[in-house]
């Protein structure tokens, strides 16, 4: 396994997973669309055109790429997941692996802000590392 060989190399202190869950990247992948000819990029989550399924300049349509399609998005992490697990689980057996999912940050959880929850306790944790 690579982090055998990597930590034959050098001590690992810390390894980080960011724990989002599966259906939530799928919704905010799956809300992604663009505009063919410009590449302009709409996310109807946090960047959305202003009339549906339109570029904002052109008035043409929209599309989703293929990558973009919640089933398409379900198969990668799967496969991240599969791929993943061996190394999580090995640095959790090592006493280095933190896991941060925003939970502990409700507040910020409910107001679909996950992203902010994850840093606001990552960020001590990484800086506490860098102490070391």
């Amino acid at each position: 396994m690579q982090a055998e060989a990597l930590g034959k190399q050098m001590a690992v202190k810390a390894a980080l997973n960011l724990a989002v869950p599966t259906e939530e990247i799928v919704k905010r992948i799956s809300g992604r669309w663009m505009h063919p000819a410009s590449g302009r990029t709409y996310a109807y989550d946090y960047n959305p055109p202003k009339v549906e399924g339109k570029d904002d300049e052109t008035g043409e349509p929209l599309m989703q790429r293929d990558d973009d399609k919640p089933e398409a998005v379900r198969q990668r992490l799967n496969a991240y997941d599969d791929l993943t697990k061996p190394l999580l689980d090995y640095y959790k057996q090592q006493g280095v692996l933190a896991e941060f999912s925003g939970e502990d940050q409700p507040q910020l959880i409910a107001q679909d802000r996950r992203s902010d929850a994850i840093y606001k306790t990552l960020k001590p944790h990484v800086e506490n590392c860098m102490k070391k």
